[in-house]
């Protein structure tokens, strides 16, 4: 088939020889192309305003007397219609059913006395608020350029003061006792005088120099120096051999020795105490507790029931208890009252108490900035004091031995500083390795060892199988 005959294909051909016997054959088996090509002609006319053969000449043709297409502009301000209603409009004859009901603008609001005066109240509440907000911002451009006057800087202009004087003008209001810093500081905060505090973690507080140097390990020190230097070292080594003791005595002090060690036959002893068949001391605590629960159950036997008057008198005492309770109270009560001057030096006595305190505890705050802190799970350890005997003292700078490392000593001050976490060198633990014999790559040397080491083994299973002990594995060669 060519282009051509494809562009021309029709609707498919109609047997016209075909029974129409039935209704489904009627509409199968008839040619229809005719009757709907009129009708879309029809419509095509409809949607174009009408039939072109009953218009007259004044729809069809309009006489441009006046010329030049570009000469109008459209208007801004035209009413736009709605493009789902231009259909409406085009068709010949068919007006619109709803034309009073649609509206494509916008409704506008109905305006009552209600209405009326809920605007000019508006309108007199903005015309305020615009008054006071002015008002406001003079007030405030005042008060700013009162502020840049009391304020010494950079934009002062008359020098009435002394420019070295350290003291600070204070505020009278701010001066009294009972005002806190925290209002004092947010006073400053809206003025100039608010200087905010350090950040944190910018640099550690502590009071370590950075250079620690004792006069006892110059070169040629005095005896003074010298002899308070090796107290100090002195000191450490009584605190290393107390703590030796003291682990020697909780550790192997505490367990007998081999000679001393508990025997088979002190066990039994000690096991059969209270068994006089065995040997054993009898015991007489279990005869006494036996004899006071007797005695116990023979006084509970014995026990009466309380009368009605005994019951009475509790009651009656217990009353007269609560009674004197309450006067002891109101009493009490009465003396705090009278008792004022008393209280008085009670308070001063525990103020001057309290400042005693906290200025121990300031001191132990200061005395812990002068150490280490802990930063990591490791604890410090001060580098060992570097000493010189008497006998090593030379005088000289030539003859003197150095003792030491200076990178060592660098590093235990910045731990000290707290500026590094302290760390400890450990040694490298030694991984563990199972060793295997292989069957190819056995010598026959090595079985015959393995043979003697497992005769051995043997042995020692047997004697242990006697005794009752663990057994010991044997070494396969494979």
């Amino acid at each position: 088939m060519t282009l051509e005959t494809k562009v021309n294909m029709g609707p498919p051909k109609i047997n016209r020889k075909a029974s129409r016997k039935l209704k489904s054959s009627w509409r199968k088996n008839i040619d229809i192309t005719e009757e709907e090509t009129a009708l879309e002609n029809e419509r095509f006319e409809e949607r174009m305003g009408g039939s072109f053969s009953k218009r007259e000449t004044k729809d069809l043709f309009i006489m441009d007397s006046e010329g030049g297409e570009n000469d109008k502009i459209p208007k801004k301000q035209e009413k736009k219609v709605f493009s789902c209603w231009n259909h409406l409009e085009r068709l010949p004859g068919a007006a619109d059913p709803l034309e009073n009901k649609r509206r494509s603008g916008i409704r506008k609001k109905k305006i009552t006395k209600l209405s009326k005066k809920v605007q000019q109240r508006t309108e007199k509440d903005q015309t305020k608020r615009a008054i006071v907000s002015i008002a406001n911002r003079t007030k405030a451009k005042e008060e700013e350029k009162k502020k840049d006057e009391e304020v010494v800087g950079i934009r002062r202009q008359k020098f009435d003061f002394d420019l070295w004087d350290t003291e600070e003008k204070k505020d009278a209001n701010m001066e009294n006792e009972w005002v806190t810093p925290e209002t004092k500081t947010h006073t400053d905060i809206w003025s100039r005088k608010f200087t905010p505090k350090e950040k944190r973690n910018k640099k550690p507080i502590t009071l370590v120099p950075n250079i620690e140097v004792h006069s006892g390990q110059s070169y040629n020190p005095t005896l003074e120096d010298h002899q308070d230097l090796l107290w100090k070292a002195a000191y450490v080594e009584i605190k290393k051999e107390k703590e030796e003791r003291r682990l020697q005595m909780h550790l192997t002090g505490m367990f007998p020795n081999q000679k001393d060690a508990p025997t088979q036959k002190s066990y039994t002893q000690e096991m059969s105490v209270g068994i006089p068949e065995l040997g054993g001391e009898e015991d007489e605590s279990d005869d006494v507790e036996a004899s006071d629960e007797e005695d116990e159950g023979y006084s509970k036997k014995m026990r009466r029931a309380k009368t009605q008057k005994e019951k009475r008198d509790r009651r009656l005492r217990k009353e007269a208890e609560i009674l004197a309770a309450k006067e002891k109270k109101e009493r009490i009560a009465m003396e705090k009252i009278v008792s004022i001057k008393t209280y008085k030096k009670e308070f001063k006595v525990k103020d001057k108490e309290s400042e005693v305190r906290q200025a121990r505890n300031m001191d132990k705050a200061i005395e812990k900035l002068k150490g280490p802190a802990k930063l990591g799970g490791k604890k410090f350890e001060p580098n060992e004091i570097e000493i010189k005997l008497t006998d090593e003292l030379t005088g000289n700078l030539r003859k003197l031995k150095p003792e030491g490392s200076l990178l060592m000593d660098r590093m235990k001050s910045l731990q000290k500083r707290r500026i590094i976490e302290p760390i400890v060198q450990e040694k490298e633990k030694k991984q563990w390795t199972k060793k295997k014999l292989i069957r190819h790559k056995i010598m026959g040397f090595e079985a015959e060892d393995l043979k003697i080491k497992n005769q051995a083994k043997i042995q020692k299973r047997k004697v242990a199988d006697r005794k009752g002990n663990k057994r010991s594995k044997l070494i396969t060669p494979f």
